[in-house]
């Protein structure tokens, strides 16, 4: 499904050596492509694969992108005037009319769902039904989601040993902070998530 809601059938897939260079700092990966004929104004789309076989955190809010290289980490800035052209398409499509907010569990008015104005009818029916149909398979709530296996949901770090470690200063949380989130590990616990 591509960005305009078109459905355009992939032509196939390709790999291809992918390299991100800051100075000296050279890092190549070997990503899979699918390649697609859509009359977009885009030569690539990198998505989270890409983000996980590189190993890159972006800040959309400071235009960056980090990457580890072998010789220390690499940090890339966007041109602040594409950013601008971005930003100026993106407000224009905010005001488009015929967006749609859906509630499916009046328990849980807060757990919407937001569908875009170029969706046809057809397509809105068929996935509110499809929706309404396997509403039981939505945790609404965090005792729902019992039975997780514990590799699924268990955050795991990769790992670069030819980095050498950086000493960061100790931080801590507000207050408030504190508060929301000893909520959250309450409620894991009840849930019987967290041993």
């Amino acid at each position: 499904m591509g960005f305009s809601g078109e459905v355009v059938e992939p032509l196939g897939s390709i790999t291809l050596p992918m390299t991100l260079k800051y100075g000296d700092r050279v890092r190549t990966v070997n990503l899979r492509f699918s390649v697609a004929r859509a009359p977009l104004k885009y030569n690539i789309i990198l998505g989270r694969t890409w983000m996980k076989a590189l190993g890159e955190m972006a800040s959309t809010t400071h235009n960056y992108l980090n990457f580890p290289t072998p010789r220390g980490v690499a940090t890339v800035r966007s041109s602040i005037k594409i950013v601008a052209g971005v930003e100026a398409n993106d407000k224009s499509r905010r005001g488009q009319k015929g967006i749609e907010e859906w509630i499916f569990n009046r328990e849980y008015p807060e757990q919407t769902i937001k569908i875009g104005a170029q969706l046809s009818d057809k397509w809105k029916a068929s996935l509110k039904e499809m929706l309404l149909h396997n509403m039981n398979f939505f945790a609404w709530k965090h005792e729902d989601m019992t039975r997780i296996p514990r590799t699924r949901v268990q955050h795991r770090l990769k790992e670069f040993h030819w980095m050498e470690p950086v000493k960061q200063k100790k931080r801590t949380l507000g207050p408030e902070r504190i508060q929301v989130v000893l909520e959250e590990t309450w409620k894991l616990l009840q849930a019987g998530i967290v041993p």
